[in-house]
């Protein structure tokens, strides 16, 4: 006997737990008809279908569901949402308990990813792979760029991999109009980072000629991972490089990067100009370059941390002429390895540092140990004891001449230090003052001085005395004059004073290889203004309007009777969530002239107009140099985003000239967004580098990794005026 069903009415939920007596989580369907079969523990659907089984939702036009198994055949724009990800298709055979079927005509969607296919099998929850498919970013129908492949391996989260996967881009998005652009066998992505598997950066400019910079992705396991590099340039040939990245989840993790090349310094503008012009014989040498970085980090401990990195490179040049931005961050990067011990009371450190290249002038350390005691309150009483120890052997070298000639251009110098610093200060009030006087004494041990190999004892003693205070009153203000918002209105007013003597050494400075002392008596003044009113619903929040403080200093020992340092002033306004406003500026006022007391002045106004974009403008002047830096970030047309730089010398000296106006760095930029791209025309002129075209394309899904082709057009040939400040 079979008992049927028929609910014309749409909105009727109905509960397959209670049907079919299952232990697990119900079923729940909701369609404008549905049918039950007791008899096959069947239920039938038809129109503008909704089932719900756990975080799973599935959207149809016709819908079979066995109660007992848990399987169900969909069909009619499927649909199915679990989070953040969906996938579906015309016809689909699914079993929910196990997360397993069969999908034609595969749509569906993850994390940033859209993949369309024939068909579909769903292994689970965690993969699905899709056959005769493509992959994209792009959300429109006909995509502006796809990867398609034979198979697609989907692991929502965690990575696509694609195999016999070709490149299309079809700017337009226009149907039968895709370009192909490249072929691999295999590409993986993973989706837990925006990176590609494989970049390349073409371009071309005066050093190199034509270049083609490559990185290829490569995945060993969760853990250990890298690139290869592949890069050819015109004027210098190929150079090839590796890094390694790994996490041992043991001893740590870190990264190992080599780059090898055999430089060819090509003295023709183009690789075929020897054949172009067979009488040109100009020879082109040749020279082995290279460079190994290894860094690594292991937290041993929760409270120890062991860092190690190791620099070696065969010319001194060479971080500069191939990784300018590393260059940029440290001119001559150490080799060193750091091991710290945080305890409760202190550090306990030991550091090894060692030259590993020629060229470089280094103070190795083989090793320092150090012990820094924090301050800590001795008892119950207001003294403090503060301290640290040092230990070290320490190398003075000098570049060597060559790398075959073990000479020096100086003898390196040696010594053994041990260090001690001890200070003892007592924190109390006298009235409205914190006052904090203390005390301290440092000695220093080394076995050998600078001008001969007998041992010195250095010693001086530290004494000072810190002295603040904090007033303030509240003024029973309200309303938005000029629109600022004001709730109240507090001055603040901290007014500091510091007072710092070392006495004169044992020893002088010019006889230590470290730590050299030299006496000083040594004042501090400071006052500190500021504005401030409550925000928030409750008034529970400070807004700090306006801030002013004013610094100077007054060395006894400087002349008899001493003298006053410069003077520093710091000021900061924000009246507006859209507005800022900073200045800082040093006076020296113990100048001839007084148009040369001004040192330094620094001056920045900030816009902020929310989702248009923002404008900046500063100015900047130090004795000698003069300028205005400008910057605009404007949002204020659909799809298109323009940026303005400019940096003028207003005044400047060059080569012995006097130059008004003159212009230090401009650039313009134009950024159309093409939907899943964005493409940049980004003009830019500096001083001395000459004038430069770009035009770069970014996947919004990968926005660290553009494609740029440039081009260098006027630049400075060596040996012409330059900017020499």
């Amino acid at each position: 006997m079979v008992a049927i069903l028929v609910i014309p009415s749409a909105g009727l939920v109905y509960n397959f737990l209670k049907l079919a007596y299952a232990e697990d989580a119900p079923i729940e369907c909701d369609g404008d008809e549905i049918e039950y079969f007791e008899k096959d523990q069947k239920v039938v659907g038809r129109g503008d279908v909704v089932i719900k089984y756990k975080d799973m939702m599935l959207t149809c036009d016709e819908v079979a569901v066995w109660t007992d198994t848990y399987d169900v055949t969909a069909q009619g724009d499927v649909e199915f949402t679990q989070g953040e990800n969906k996938f579906g298709g015309k016809k689909v055979d699914y079993n929910f308990k196990t997360n397993k079927g069969m999908i034609k005509d595969f749509a569906g969607s993850a994390d940033l990813w859209y993949v369309k296919g024939k068909e579909a099998e769903r292994l689970g929850e965690e993969e699905t792979i899709v056959r005769k498919s493509y992959i994209t970013t792009c959300d429109h129908k006909v995509p502006h760029w796809k990867i398609s492949a034979n198979r697609v391996e989907v692991y929502p989260e965690k990575m696509v991999n694609t195999y016999n996967a070709v490149a299309w881009i079809n700017p337009l998005s226009i149907p039968g109009f895709d370009i192909p652009v490249m072929w691999l066998p295999f590409y993986c992505h993973p989706l837990d980072d925006n990176r590609p598997h494989v970049t390349l950066i073409p371009g071309k400019n005066k050093d190199w000629g034509y270049y083609l910079l490559s990185a290829w992705r490569y995945n060993l396991t969760p853990n250990q991972k890298g690139y290869f590099h592949l890069d050819y340039r015109e004027k210098k040939d190929l150079a090839v490089g590796m890094d390694y990245i790994y996490d041992s989840k043991f001893i740590g993790k870190g990264n190992i990067f080599g780059y090898y090349m055999n430089e060819r310094e090509l003295n023709r503008k183009h690789f075929y100009d020897k054949w172009r012009n067979p009488d040109d014989s100009d020879p082109t040498t040749e020279r082995e370059k290279g460079l190994l970085r290894v860094r690594h980090q292991w937290e041993a401990t929760p409270n120890t941390l062991v860092t190690a990195e190791l620099y070696k490179y065969k010319d001194e040049n060479f971080l500069k002429d191939y990784f300018y931005n590393e260059y940029e961050k440290d001119v001559h990067p150490l080799t060193y390895a750091l091991a710290s011990h945080t305890m409760p009371f202190g550090t306990l450190s030991v550091l090894t540092r060692k030259r590993m290249n020629r060229f470089d002038e280094v103070t190795e350390l083989l090793p320092e140990a150090k012990l820094n005691i924090n301050n800590q309150r001795i008892g119950a009483s207001s003294f403090y004891y503060t301290g640290n120890f040092k230990a070290a052997n320490m190398n003075k070298v000098y570049p060597r001449h060559t790398d075959e000639n073990p000479g020096t251009i100086q003898d390196p110098e040696h010594a053994n230090v041990y260090d001690s610093y001890n200070q003892l200060s007592y924190n109390t009030k006298l009235g409205f003052l914190s006052v904090t006087p203390y005390a301290g004494t440092k000695q220093t041990y080394l076995d050998r001085s600078i001008s001969g190999d007998e041992s010195i004892m250095n010693g001086a003693a530290y004494t000072g005395v810190d002295v603040s205070t904090r007033f303030f009153k509240v003024f029973e203000t309200h309303g938005a004059p000029l629109g600022i918002e004001i709730n109240k209105l507090r001055h603040v007013v901290m007014p500091t004073v510091s007072y710092k003597h070392i006495s004169k050494p044992t020893q002088l400075a010019s006889e230590m290889l470290s730590d050299g002392i030299t006496r000083s008596s040594v004042m501090t003044l400071g006052l500190e203004n500021k504005l401030q009113t409550k925000s928030g619903p409750n008034e529970d929040g400070v807004v700090d309007l306006a801030m002013l403080l004013v610094e100077t200093s007054y060395n006894f020992d400087h002349t008899l009777g001493g003298q006053l340092g410069d003077y520093t002033a710091k000021l900061e306004l924000k009246p507006y969530d859209w507005l800022t406003a900073t200045s800082d500026a040093t006076v020296d006022p113990h100048k001839r002239y007084h148009h040369e007391w001004l040192q330094t002045i620094n001056n920045n106004l900030s816009f902020s107009f929310g989702d248009k974009g923002s404008l900046g403008i500063g100015h900047s002047y130090q004795a000698g140099a003069n300028n205005i830096i400008a910057q605009a970030n404007l949002d204020c047309i659909p799809g298109w985003r323009f940026s303005i730089y400019e940096d003028f010398d207003i005044l400047a000296k060059r080569n012995g000239a006097i130059r008004k106006n003159d212009l230090k760095e401009q650039e313009y930029v134009i950024t159309k967004d093409l939907h899943c791209w964005e493409m940049d025309i980004r003009y830019n002129v500096t001083r001395d580098q000459g004038e430069e075209v770009m035009l770069i394309f970014r996947l919004k899904a990968f926005p660290d990794m553009p494609f740029e082709f440039g081009k260098s057009y006027h630049r400075p040939k060596v040996g012409s005026q330059g900017y020499d400040n």
